[in-house]
């Protein structure tokens, strides 16, 4: 609940279907985990990212936090093979938000690589 206040504004949580919820649950584990770590999100070097010469795939929706947004940018300067699709009108969520269209995003990927 704390959480999902801090990111999508005060009573979001109570606000969220049931089955969204559950979703949230499911992943408990995870959210203890980064939220306790003392190093949740240790330091990537740039330069082994910058060597990985493989098509990749970043998908980000166009009401995607800042911060997510920074990191994919960054990724797709650093990637040679970086492939970008922005689904509409989607935040971070976007697998529960828009799945056809991430799912269109990957199928095109896929079929290209």
């Amino acid at each position: 609940r704390v959480a999902c206040d801090y990111f999508c504004g005060k009573g979001c949580y109570d606000q969220m279907p049931q089955e969204a919820r559950a979703a949230l649950s499911d992943n408990i584990r995870e959210w203890k985990a980064l939220t306790t770590s003392r190093d949740a999100f240790p330091p990537l070097d740039r330069e082994v990212v910058r060597k990985l010469d493989v098509p990749v795939l970043l998908l980000t929706g166009e009401k995607t936090l800042a911060p997510l947004r920074l990191i994919n940018a960054e990724l797709g300067r650093l990637l040679p093979k970086a492939n970008r699709v922005t689904i509409p009108n989607a935040t971070h969520d976007m697998w529960i938000g828009d799945p056809q269209a991430c799912g269109t995003a990957v199928m095109d990927f896929l079929s290209k690589h």
